[in-house]
């Protein structure tokens, strides 16, 4: 009996630093950020976002990406990024499988990613 609550003793405490660390990751990976425009895909099984993350210090730039996910799945995957200094991002379904991302000013926009597919959905780009 005493070695059960010795183990439960030295258990809780790294449960509860599991359970307070998948919290925070969740909630970056889902919530953090400030969303500038959604878009559902005209079969309503894909949703695109624009997300505005910004950094926790004053001298940094925000980071602008296009974010994807399914309709009942909360995780999206960034198909788009990049540092902005500046650039307009929006975003269009021209049918089910093909989205449009339109950027003004991308020439203010740093270090950016880009994917030209993410599972059956084909990401077309328009950079002026």
């Amino acid at each position: 009996m005493l070695r059960i609550n010795l183990i439960r003793r030295s258990v809780m405490p790294f449960s509860l630093f599991f359970l307070i660390f998948l919290s925070l990751f969740v909630y970056v990976r889902v919530f953090a950020g400030h969303v500038k425009q959604t878009a559902t895909s005209p079969d309503g099984k894909s949703i695109a976002e624009v997300r505005e993350l910004s950094p926790l210090s004053g001298l940094d730039a925000d980071l602008i990406a296009v974010r994807l996910r399914t309709t009942w799945n909360p995780f999206r995957r960034v198909v788009f990024s990049g540092l902005d200094y500046g650039a307009q991002i929006t975003i269009s379904w021209i049918d089910p499988t093909d989205l449009l991302v339109m950027c003004v000013g991308c020439d203010h926009l740093r270090d950016q990613d880009r994917e030209n597919s993410w599972r059956n959905v084909t990401i077309h780009y328009s950079i002026r």
